[in-house]
């Protein structure tokens, strides 16, 4: 994963984690679509009732807010000594802080991973899709995005060597 060996206990840990919000996911936002549109029986992707924008901000604020919980969750984990600290280098650009971290995530997928489905949905004529149809793929698609950002949501937050700061050789 992303060239970093990790421990077996937290190999164990991620994929927990990945199933158990991979299910909350399905549910949370299957319902959550089928309430939000459960007016029509198909919801087109565009259009005051569209799924596109629904995507969209399902996307930007599923990573800002799994990213931002998983980086400061796992930082008070390694306080704690719930979990060894990594000792990974992390490049300078990237924000320490949780939630600006966690919004770095959200930005990411809005400008990849929503433009992708969409444009993947409207290859496959899915312009127009049945309601039941799009509460099961919008709640397995948020499921899935859950599972993308939680592994460099946990490493970032148990990382503690910064590219900037010296690294002695022994480290």
């Amino acid at each position: 994963m992303m060239g970093i060996s990790l421990p077996v206990d937290l190999n164990r840990h991620l994929r927990k984690e990945m199933v158990t919000n991979f299910a909350i996911n399905l549910v949370i936002n299957g319902a959550i679509a089928w309430f939000a549109f459960g007016a029509s029986q198909r919801v087109p992707m565009w259009g005051e009732h569209g799924y596109g924008a629904d995507l969209a901000i399902t996307a930007f604020f599923l990573c800002w807010i799994i990213g931002a919980i998983f980086v400061a969750m796992h930082r008070s984990k390694v306080r704690k000594g719930k979990f060894a600290p990594l000792a990974i280098t992390v490049p300078a650009w990237l924000p320490r802080n949780a939630l600006l971290f966690g919004l770095l995530l959200g930005i990411v997928a809005l400008l990849t991973v929503f433009p992708i489905t969409v444009g993947v949905l409207w290859v496959f004529g899915l312009s127009n899709i049945d309601l039941l149809a799009f509460s099961i793929f919008k709640g397995a698609w948020a499921g899935v995005l859950a599972c993308i950002v939680i592994p460099p949501s946990v490493i970032f937050g148990m990382a503690t060597v910064d590219a900037a700061a010296p690294v002695s050789a022994g480290s």
